[in-house]
């Protein structure tokens, strides 16, 4: 095997990626360039994202009379419900024999934002 040298340059971000195969990715590198890319494009930054989704989550659950008055989902805990859905898609693609390259790069793509909505939170609340 032959190594290589990749440049990816994500806006501001210039990241160089040593691989043993021209055609390999990481799973890590292709979920940043989503994160920073058309995810950010589509959406817009993630903890505004997040903040709805939660808000979506808080009033369906109340419904339900599964959260308690005054309790609420915060954007914070969208990464883990929405890694709790891709671990399971990985379970059971693992339990038929077809796991997802996909499902491990939302993992991934999802543990980016959540932490850029932890760090931009941090930003606003100053």
């Amino acid at each position: 095997m032959q190594e290589n040298l990749s440049n990816v340059t994500t806006g501001n971000i210039r990241i160089t990626v040593l691989t043993n195969e021209d055609e390999y990715q990481p799973v890590t590198l292709e979920a940043h360039k989503l994160v920073f890319g058309p995810r950010e494009t589509d959406y817009g930054h993630p903890i505004d994202d997040f903040d709805t989704f939660a808000a979506y989550l808080t009033t369906y659950f109340r419904s339900r009379h599964l959260l308690a008055e005054g309790a609420e989902i915060i954007g914070e805990d969208v990464f883990p419900i929405m890694n709790l859905c891709k671990l399971s898609r990985y379970a059971n693609g693992i339990n038929v024999g077809a796991p997802k390259r996909d499902t491990n790069v939302d993992v991934a793509g999802y543990a980016e934002a959540g932490w850029r909505v932890i760090d931009e939170r941090g930003r606003r609340d100053r």
